[in-house]
């Protein structure tokens, strides 16, 4: 912190920068000094800020950079060679959507300080042939450093005027450029003194660039004033390289770099011409041989960083939701006051009590021990929006809540429920972090409340739905947390969602047919309001019934609960199965077994899905009916389609959860296809381990489904269920795959049978005006019955 002080870098830099590196610092082991890793997080951010995402790439950046990168170096004692290394790695490290950018624009500052490093040292031993030594300078005559400066200066800015930043050229300007110098200085005409002392024009035009790039300032080159006269020895070989390996402040050395090598080398002519050498031949042969493989996108676990629009947005979205809300004048204070049991001393404790776990929590983590740090401050800052968001949501639920005539008794006993509460203020801290672009993984505010996901994600919908204010990035980001919650966190060993089974399984539940859209109980925010995609049936089929006819419909909170669930877990599987069946290109027969299977899973083997993740039983399940309907994909084929949808792909692909006794190779145990959800729960606990997708499919996936696949192969076309077919719905374009290598995107209908145009048009019509065109006005004109 006080090497950012000492730069005069702004707090937002310095709080996103830490961001970065402390989560770099927690996924990988950090060689080297820490203050390099730092000031790479710090350079990152710059780029993250300033890199185009999309288009040509450009040489300078969308975002100047408030400090110049020397400043800050010297700050941080550190070389800017292992700047450069240390910021390459901490590129790989992070390994954003934007990666090759990003090298992309490292490698041609290095290629520019190579250029530069060779052309300085041949542009002293000429300037030492041209000039002699001045150690003190006049108002008529500056000295040999200030003039050295200069020179050095003018370059440097004719330099970026250059299209191609090559040697050759570089070395022509460097010669054109001192001859002009010499003979206007030798003639001495007109003027020319005054405009060469005038060194603030050349020195403000550079500096500029340098805020505008992001580069390294190449004046680094120029020795100091001290030690300025040693260049003019005879016996002395000035190394232009050791300005990049030392450090500015105490002159540490930095030896590892591969690109210093190169530069003592003089190989950097070839490193920057090699790709123009290159034939087409040979650039085919080596994309081949070094194939590009997608870079992974920008992980919730190492951070995520918004463009600074969609940022202030939210932000200021989110000063709207709150406005001046307080506590004495608030409605919620007049309401709780009415009731017979004012439950506001359990609200304003619940809000104090984890708003100061939640300060606490974010200041640890950091390691920021003192209470006045810049971290602190922003912190304590967040758990003011915190508190008052809080209040303002629970004002809103109890007053939505009394005016649907609730009993009060009932609406007491929800409001005092820990689980409610700290439902509700999971939810207020994802978004407070998700506005104030300060995310965390989750389930990290889960887990800092106290309460399972499964929990949380039940009452998504309710705060949804009484906070119409909430943008459309805002609720896309609950409905990717509610997505992980249904892919993953559910179908954990200790979620509650496995003592509700026992009690109400989902095979009590009815097909579900035309009801896909209907909002049940709750509001069904992810088919109906919020999802890009909804459903059409195929078929509906008969509900289930007892030995006396009469249909199974339980009728309690346990089951409303898991039948919203189900349909959810039902919704997102037939998404993720119908787009992996288009990649492969199934028929029809086929994604009607799959779907058949899957659904037959859920509803009857439960117990397969418990620590495991959804996407890897969909897989499985897509495979077999590829084997038996005898298809040529393989695993690794399929996986290679999955990648393409998922970017969680080796994570599923090589986390799958079996018992330790079904990899032992002599007595080895097989599957209990008998046992049941009640039987896993109470029974002794089993060592447990992560195996691949393949061998999981081997070693269990196959004995549980042996009995339902000879049906399903056997099975008539109409005794299979059909796979629903997702429809444009909303604003996002549904995306269709017609074979493996051909996709189309159709744009999405509006939900009405008129445009807004029309609608206009015809609104105004009813009011009395009229768009016909009259005799002897403009085309433009809009004449007023």
């Amino acid at each position: 912190m006080s090497s950012c002080a000492n730069a005069n870098l702004p707090d937002d830099v310095v709080i996103g920068a830490w961001e970065l590196f402390y989560h770099a610092y927690q996924r990988v082991t950090l060689e080297g000094s820490e203050e390099a890793w730092q000031l790479a997080a710090i350079y990152y951010y710059f780029l993250s800020k300033g890199v185009k995402r999309r288009g040509k790439p450009s040489r300078i950046l969308t975002q100047p950079i408030p400090v110049s990168m020397l400043t800050i170096i010297e700050a941080f004692d550190v070389s800017v060679m292992e700047v450069l290394d240390k910021t390459v790695r901490f590129i790989e490290i992070i390994h954003s959507r934007k990666i090759r950018r990003f090298l992309d624009y490292i490698r041609r500052i290095q290629e520019s300080l190579a250029v530069s490093c060779i052309i300085f040292k041949k542009f002293v031993a000429v300037y030492c042939e041209i000039f002699t030594e001045i150690r003190t300078g006049t108002s008529n005559c500056p000295s040999s450093h200030e003039l050295l400066t200069l020179l050095w200066t003018s370059f440097l800015v004719m330099k970026t005027r250059l299209p191609n930043d090559d040697l050759i050229s570089n070395y022509q300007m460097m010669f054109s450029m001192l001859d002009h110098f010499y003979t206007e200085i030798c003639s001495m005409k007109d003027g020319i003194v005054h405009h060469l002392n005038q060194k603030t024009t050349t020195k403000d035009t550079y500096d500029e660039f340098l805020l505008s790039r992001g580069s390294i300032d190449e004046r680094v080159f120029i020795p100091s004033a001290d030690n300025f006269n040693s260049i003019f020895r005879v016996t002395y070989e000035f190394q232009s390289s050791n300005a990049l390996k030392r450090s500015l402040a105490t002159g540490k050395e930095f030896i590892d770099a591969e690109f210093l090598n190169q530069i003592q080398n003089k190989q950097c002519l070839d490193k920057i011409s090699l790709s123009q050498q290159k034939s087409g031949a040979d650039r085919v042969s080596l994309a081949r041989e070094h194939p590009r493989v997608p870079p992974a996108e920008f992980s919730l676990e190492i951070g995520s960083y918004p463009d600074d629009e969609n940022a202030s947005e939210t932000n200021e979205r989110l000063k709207r939701i709150i406005g001046n809300w307080e506590l004495e004048t608030s409605q919620l204070t007049k309401v709780c006051e009415q009731m017979s049991d004012n439950p506001m001393a359990t609200l304003l404790l619940k809000r104090d009590v984890m708003t100061e776990k939640f300060e606490h929590k974010l200041s640890t983590e950091l390691g920021e021990p003192s209470e006045h740090s810049v971290l602190n401050r922003y912190h304590h800052t967040l758990r003011l929006q915190l508190e008052q968001l809080f209040m303002v949501y629970i004002e809103k639920i109890i007053v939505a809540e009394l005016k649907k005539k609730v009993r009060e008794e009932d609406l007491l006993n929800v409001v005092r429920r820990e689980d409610f509460l700290d439902s509700v203020f999971c939810f207020c801290v994802e978004l407070i972090l998700f506005c104030n672009n300060y995310l965390r993984p989750f389930p990290w505010s889960a887990w800092l409340c106290d309460i399972h996901p499964f929990h949380f994600h039940k009452v998504i919908d309710l705060m949804i739905n009484h906070e119409k204010s909430l943008s459309r990035t805002m609720v896309q980001h609950f409905n990717r947390i509610e997505e992980n919650v249904i892919d993953y966190y559910a179908w954990k060993e200790d979620s509650p969602l496995w003592p509700m089974l026992v009690r109400c399984p989902f095979s009590h539940f009815q097909e579900f047919g035309d009801d896909w859209n209907d909002k049940c109980e709750l509001v069904w925010r992810v088919v109906n309001t919020y999802s890009p995609l909804k459903f059409t049936p195929v078929k509906k089929d008969q509900a289930l019934r007892d030995e006396l006819g009469r249909p199974l419909v339980p009728n309690n909170q346990s089951s409303r609960t898991l039948r919203i669930f189900l349909k959810r877990t039902l919704f997102t599987g037939a998404r993720r199965m119908q787009e992996l069946t288009d990649r492969v290109s199934m028929g029809v027969r086929a994604k009607s077994q799959c779907w058949s299977l899957f659904d037959y899973l859920l509803r009857n083997e439960p117990l397969i899905f418990m620590d495991r993740h959804l996407d890897q039983i969909i897989l499985c399940a897509v495979y077999v009916i590829l084997k038996i309907n005898v298809s040529g994909t393989t695993f690794l084929d399929l996986m290679a389609h999955y990648r393409r949808q998922a970017k969680d792909a080796v994570f599923v692909y090589r986390n799958v959860t079996i018992f330790s006794e079904q990899l032992e190779e002599n007595g080895k145990v097989s599957v209990n296809t008998k046992e049941t959800v009640m039987e896993r729960l109470e029974g002794p606990q089993k060592e447990k381990e992560t195996v691949n997708l393949i061998r999981y499919y081997n070693l269990e996936f196959r004995d549980r489904i042996k009995y339902i696949i000879g049906h399903l192969d056997q099975a008539s076309d109409e005794d299979l269920l059909g796979m629903p077919l997702p429809t444009s719905y909303g604003l996002l374009p549904v995306r269709v795959h017609l074979t493996d290598k051909l996709s189309i995107q159709m744009l999405p209908k509006t939900a009405h049978g008129t445009t807004k145009q029309e609608k206009i048009i015809a609104n105004l019509e009813a009011n009395g005006v009229s768009f016909e065109l009259q005799p002897g006005h403009n085309v433009n004109t809009v004449a007023a019955d």
